[in-house]
């Protein structure tokens, strides 16, 4: 059930209505099986154990830390109502044990492992939402869960359905989801994600999830070529498992076809099983599935650009089109083939002899003539966004952003030499590219941009190999929606 929040004085009433419904302020209510009182405000739920010894609550900046499901012993808790995943009420009748709640795995491990209250007989509900353990890290999302028990059913009934429509209010959720796996991303990790962490987690929240799995090349273009447009239009949004490849064949095969209208209101969704999963990490700021998940779930909407060719993330030739050229041959070495064949390409690759025409940014005059650099290049990179990763934490480019109406083109001259290269990607792994940063290396915003080679080279377009002696490539601001909410930096990120 999905409920608009509604200002005013019609909202406020149903704000107290609700508060007044959930705040518990005597036994026989537990949270994580101790006594406790809880309270509901318009944006957070609240508890405080009654029997504290001292009384005394935790400031709200150790609140916002301490209280993530990793530690015992903690007198008073909150969860934000927007990071509340869902709530699953045990009956009496069935003891719930840690492994037998429908979670994913990752929730045994501490708040489920505390003792029962003495009535294990009473019925209980158990809370899952989002945690942040580690300051460094906020974008790296654990599951955390909550246990509130009590002896009588009803009351609990009436707990839960108030406390959901109060999560119902704070945004729109998606109902129905089409989620599309490649099982040989990651060394075949993708089924287990799907089964451990993506569908218990949808589950959670009450998301309907219809899965289907990817045999081949193109086939996700198969499966969706066969659904009519009105079937497709009945899912709030589509979520690609695997690699950046799954997402690129994803959108190629919404954009080719005639499903591309529904690209106005359905929302995309990538949870990383791949080897580097550039396109989650730009999203979310890192790899997990779970983040990934809960992104779905919780249903939080962004705009990502996408250039010509209907890549999301980059488009690249030399050193970086080489080496997606013969990687797939390679899969049996798993992550270790990129650095492998990057060592290789890094001494033997060859020139790309090309002549790149960028046209200026938006935001510069009209008047403003098209930049034309000609030559052998080492490295050409197109990126749509910063394009983060294990190795670039920062992304490859430090300014590029999501739904800004351009791209960043990143030329690499061929007479910087094997050293050169390698200082670029030494500078780009530690601190990500910026306009004037390396002497040599033309790191360059742009509307568009095209590259006009002698003869056809290997594109990596996210990941997947492309042979073209032309490209064009331009920016559609906003033309995919997907399901996140953004980066969260970490205090010292912000402050750089």
């Amino acid at each position: 059930m999905h409920i608009r929040r509604q200002r005013g004085s019609s909202f406020d009433a149903e704000e107290q209505a609700l508060r007044g419904s959930l705040d518990l302020e005597a036994p026989p209510f537990y949270v994580d099986a101790r006594p406790a009182t809880v309270h509901l405000t318009s944006t957070s739920l609240q508890w405080s154990h009654i029997d504290a010894g001292n009384g005394a609550s935790l400031d709200q900046a150790a609140l916002a830390w301490a209280c993530c499901g990793f530690s015992s012993g903690e007198e008073s808790g909150e969860i934000p109502l927007a990071e509340i995943i869902g709530v699953t009420i045990s009956r009496p009748a069935r003891p719930v044990h840690a492994r037998s709640a429908s979670f994913p795995s990752g929730l045994v491990r501490s708040a489920v492992a505390r003792p029962r209250p003495a009535d294990d007989g009473q019925a209980s509900a158990k809370i899952l939402a989002i945690g942040r353990p580690e300051r460094d890290r906020p974008c790296a999302w654990h599951p955390r869960a909550i246990t509130v028990s009590c002896p009588d059913a009803k009351a609990l009934d009436a707990w839960c359905n108030t406390l959901q429509q109060a999560v119902a209010m704070t945004g729109r959720r998606p109902q129905r989801v089409l989620v599309l796996v490649n099982p040989v991303s990651g060394e075949g990790r993708s089924p287990a994600a799907v089964q451990s962490m993506l569908v218990p987690t949808l589950r959670a929240a009450g998301v309907d999830a219809r899965v289907l799995t990817t045999r081949h090349d193109a086939r996700t273009a198969d499966l969706l070529a066969r659904m009519r447009p009105a079937e497709l239009a009945g899912f709030d949004g589509v979520v690609a498992v695997g690699g950046d490849g799954a997402f690129h064949e994803l959108i190629n095969a919404l954009l080719g076809g005639v499903h591309a209208p529904l690209l106005r209101t359905l929302r995309l969704a990538h949870v990383p099983t791949g080897s580097t999963d550039a396109v989650a990490c730009s999203l979310h700021g890192c790899r997990s599935a779970f983040c990934a998940s809960a992104h779905v779930a919780l249903g939080p909407r962004r705009a990502a650009g996408r250039d010509a060719l209907h890549a999301c993330c980059i488009a690249a030739a030399g050193f970086m089109g080489d080496i997606c050229a013969v990687a797939e041959g390679y899969r049996f070495l798993g992550p270790l083939r990129y650095d492998l064949l990057g060592a290789k390409t890094l001494f033997f690759g060859r020139p790309v002899r090309a002549t790149v025409e960028l046209c200026p940014q938006p935001a510069l005059p009209p008047r403003s003539a098209p930049r034309r650099l000609q030559g052998a290049w080492r490295s050409i990179m197109l990126m749509v966004t910063p394009c983060r990763s294990d190795k670039t934490p920062r992304g490859m480019v430090r300014h590029g952003h999501l739904a800004d109406g351009r791209l960043t083109a990143v030329l690499v001259p061929w007479s910087s030499g094997p050293l050169g290269m390698l200082r670029m990607l030494s500078h780009m792994a530690r601190h990500g590219l910026a306009p004037g940063e390396l002497p040599g290396v033309e790191v360059i915003p742009a509307a568009a941009v095209s590259v006009c080679a002698e003869r056809d080279v290997d594109w990596n377009l996210d990941g997947e190999p492309v042979k073209a002696a032309r490209l064009d490539a331009s920016i559609l601001r906003g033309g995919l929606r997907v399901f996140g909410c953004g980066v969260e930096a970490p205090p010292a990120l912000k402050k750089a």
